[in-house]
């Protein structure tokens, strides 16, 4: 299985000294679209999902309230900075963290998928 993730990232500079980069998940291929976490009472932009908030946090802020999580997901985001270095910092590791989340999703689903397994353990074998 492999997974895809397609963005957009957009760059503007909407006023002087203000840096603002755009990040949209415009195609997702075996994971859902819904990969950037956000925190419920601000609603900020908080980091790009790990596997394991994919398994944990909602897709929508109205599921996250109703089952009184702290985080949900979507699928953009928008952060201004004041200056260049810390927006094309911010860049780089999204687009980084974005390809963490695809080959950690293809090793979540693939090598160690959600199970539910019964073992018996019996004195008899060796």
């Amino acid at each position: 299985m492999t997974v895809t993730i397609q963005v957009r990232i957009t760059h503007a500079i909407p006023a002087e000294n203000t840096y603002r980069v755009g990040v949209e998940i415009i195609n997702a291929i075996n994971i859902d679209m819904s990969v950037l976490v956000f925190d419920v009472e601000h609603q900020r932009f908080s980091h790009v999902a790990t596997p394991y908030d994919m398994l944990s946090f909602p897709a929508t802020r109205d599921a996250a309230i109703n089952a009184t999580l702290a985080f949900y997901r979507d699928t953009s985001a928008v952060r201004d900075y004041d200056n260049l270095n810390e927006a094309t910092g911010f860049d780089t590791v999204t687009r980084n963290r974005l390809k963490q989340l695809a080959v950690g999703w293809n090793t979540t689903q693939v090598a160690f998928s959600p199970s539910d397994t019964v073992v018996t353990v019996d004195s008899n074998v060796p």
